[in-house]
């Protein structure tokens, strides 16, 4: 993975499958780092964004989820994996109504999720 990233340390994908395979690894602190990159070069992935708010949740970053799934959850469609990571984040942080809502909000874009 890391000759990969040496040859394209530009290449979105290449971040974006480093961070995944970081993910997988458990090597959170990496994850971030790769999939924070990936994002920079395509700020507009519902994947990268979602991977990335993945390693930051399972760090115990919960702020960052909660920046992190900003735009995925505001505006007229939202995201319903987004809305339940980000109640997630929001129950960790210590604001359970909040969450609630947020998974009440993901249930009804997704109710077999």
């Amino acid at each position: 993975m890391l000759q990969l990233l040496r040859l394209a340390p530009g290449s979105v994908r290449a971040l974006q499958l480093a961070g995944a395979n970081e993910l997988a690894l458990n090597a959170l602190t990496q994850a971030e780092t790769y999939l924070t990159k990936a994002l920079q070069f395509s700020p507009e992935s519902t994947n990268i964004r979602l991977l990335l708010a993945r390693a930051q949740l399972r760090a115990g970053l919960g702020p960052k989820v909660v920046a992190t799934l900003k735009l995925l959850i505001e505006g007229g469609s939202p995201n319903s994996m987004a809305l339940a990571m980000t109640a997630e984040a929001n129950l960790l942080g210590g604001d359970p109504r909040l969450a609630e809502q947020l998974y009440a909000q993901a249930m009804k874009l997704s109710p077999d999720n």
